[in-house]
């Protein structure tokens, strides 16, 4: 985990690996960790409520590696977690982000404007959703 904290510090929003790992004890929480030949990434989510959960935190060590990573925490959020919706944002300016969740199915819901704060400044984000229909479509 102190490796992709450190490749990807900003995913964290003011989280460090102590609050990470309390949240792993939380039972409305969710984190996935994956490391292998190469491949590095975790995602933090939390039940918002009644299947309904939020995408709080995704990572990887590298550019690229997203989608595989995205792939393997949808398939736990509906398959085994049994989520009816997955919600997440993206702030304004992450373009990979943006493209990231259009690539692997998630529908673009709106602006959320100045949703939370950025070094001190209320940024914009962009909402992004998928339901469990729009997974089972995907997975085929």
């Amino acid at each position: 985990m102190d490796l992709l904290i450190k490749a990807h510090p900003s995913a964290l929003m003011d989280k460090g690996a102590g609050q990470l790992r309390e949240m792993l004890e939380a039972d409305d929480c969710v984190i996935l960790i994956r490391e292998d030949q190469g491949f590095a990434g975790f995602t933090t989510l939390h039940m918002l409520y009644d299947e309904v959960w939020y995408l709080d935190n995704l990572a990887v060590t590298r550019p690229g590696q997203g989608q595989k990573l995205i792939r393997e925490m949808l398939a736990v959020v509906f398959d085994e977690l049994g989520a009816h919706r997955l919600m997440c944002d993206v702030v304004f300016d992450n373009e990979a982000g943006m493209k990231a969740m259009t690539r692997a199915g998630f529908t673009f819901e709106g602006n959320m404007r100045q949703c939370w704060k950025r070094g001190g400044i209320w940024v914009d984000c962009h909402a992004f959703a998928m339901l469990a229909p729009e997974w089972q479509s995907l997975r085929g």
